[in-house]
């Protein structure tokens, strides 16, 4: 299935989990480190990732934009926030790492240790939900060709 930015917002705008970021002049919503924002006077629409360049949120990539445009806003967001794991999990891999030859720095290495356990747990919850979409959607298509 193929959707447009605009089915993708409404998707987020039905969305009981979405939170509403909306103000004056542009309509949005936020999930899961996921915001969808339309500007009114344009119309543009833009689906952008918090968890990129610190302080200004981030354009998703294409790769990340095709998941959304194939599989609607859920998928995209469940995909989007397992990549942003998988990242946080590399930087604290190489942390740890780099704190193991400090041998004072051992109370360190315990709270990024905490810190993977954290986001290895969100990772598998979010993976969990990918799944049942996965699996919802698939029960969805083998009835449209039926």
């Amino acid at each position: 299935m193929c959707y447009s930015l605009k089915n993708i917002l409404d998707q987020s705008l039905n969305d009981d989990h979405a939170v509403d970021l909306s103000g004056i002049g542009y309509t949005s919503r936020i999930l899961s480190g996921v915001k969808i924002i339309k500007d009114h006077e344009t119309g543009l629409i833009q689906i952008l990732n918090t968890h990129l360049n610190g302080d200004y949120y981030g354009v998703i990539t294409s790769i990340e934009k095709c998941y959304f445009m194939d599989h609607g806003w859920r998928f995209g967001v469940y995909n989007v926030s397992l990549s942003n794991y998988r990242t946080i999990l590399t930087k604290i891999e190489r942390i740890i790492k780099l704190e193991a030859n400090n041998k004072n720095r051992l109370k360190h290495i315990s709270s990024y240790q905490e810190y993977r356990s954290e986001i290895l747990s969100k990772y598998t919850k979010t993976t969990s939900k990918l799944n049942k979409l996965i699996i919802k959607l698939n029960g969805k298509n083998n009835k449209d060709n039926i």
